[in-house]
């Protein structure tokens, strides 16, 4: 029963596309121009949005890098005066872990603004101006993208240094692991 009511509404369809086939060399000159106009409209709609989103994960990779690196130098200034291991501690895991997302949300804008390049990239190819795919300058994105990563992990690291006293009682296989430094001693 239920198949046999999409059967017959798929045979409807297909007999409104024959018709529209059917049709199709009936069009006159200006059909054909506003069907030309509304794909040229469609693809400058799709172009100004790959557009608007590349500019909008730039924006959002470069707004997130300026927060986070400021929040990362404070809790790191007060985890280095703080004389208390506990809040040390927290405040070490604390900044590694704002530089595990800071990366991590990076990367996924990375990605996605790569992908609105590429988008560009292939719309740009039937028109005559052309903006992105006529930017030099993707050795030095990748330059400044690696350099941004790895001072990220370099703020995670120094949360993990900050954490040290604490983290080598609590857990010192990740001492031991990640700072290359023997597990403290626990006195009997």
């Amino acid at each position: 029963m239920f198949w046999g009511r999409k059967i017959r509404a798929l045979r409807v369809d297909l007999n409104a596309l024959r018709h529209l086939v059917d049709e199709l060399p009936n069009l006159t000159d200006e059909n054909r121009r506003f069907l030309a106009q509304q794909t040229e409209a469609r693809r400058i709609l799709a172009y100004q949005q790959a557009a608007d989103w590349l500019r909008m994960t730039n924006n959002i990779t470069w707004t997130l890098s300026s927060v986070y690196l400021v929040a990362a130098i404070i809790g790191l200034n007060s985890g280095l005066t703080v004389n208390d291991p506990d809040w040390r501690l927290w405040i070490g895991l604390t900044v590694t872990g704002l530089g595990l997302s800071w990366l991590l949300v990076d990367i996924l804008y990375f990605c996605s603004a790569s992908n609105a390049r590429q988008q560009l990239r292939a719309i740009e190819q039937n028109m005559e101006q052309r903006f992105y795919t006529t930017q030099r300058g993707t050795v030095s994105r990748f330059i400044v993208t690696a350099v941004l990563w790895i001072s990220m992990l370099g703020v995670s690291y120094m949360g993990l240094v900050v954490a040290k006293p604490r983290l080598q009682e609590c857990l010192p296989w990740v001492s031991g692991f990640i700072l290359n430094s023997p597990p403290a001693k626990q006195s009997p």
